[in-house]
């Protein structure tokens, strides 16, 4: 069984760039330990999580030690096409 491999870059800014909240912020700079967003639809959790996994990568950590756990069987396309 081979492991595949994804290279992760960020994406140009679209002419819209999106503006996190400050909740969101405070998620995406987070450090140290796990952590669980919680929120309704159209909350901004994929953003979010997204954000956040590529300022680690920026940073320097290594896109391997990172999860993301999509919330249904779905929200993996949500994560797959941005990253």
């Amino acid at each position: 069984m081979s492991k595949e491999q994804l290279r992760l870059v960020r994406a140009e800014p679209a002419a819209t760039s999106l503006t996190l909240s400050p909740a969101q912020l405070e998620a995406a700079g987070h450090r140290g330990s796990p952590l669980i967003l919680t929120g309704g639809t159209g909350t901004g959790k994929t953003t979010t999580l997204i954000e956040a996994a590529l300022s680690r990568i920026e940073g320097g950590q290594s896109p391997d030690s990172i999860l993301l756990l999509p919330t249904d069987a779905n929200a993996h396309l949500n994560y797959v096409m941005p990253l």
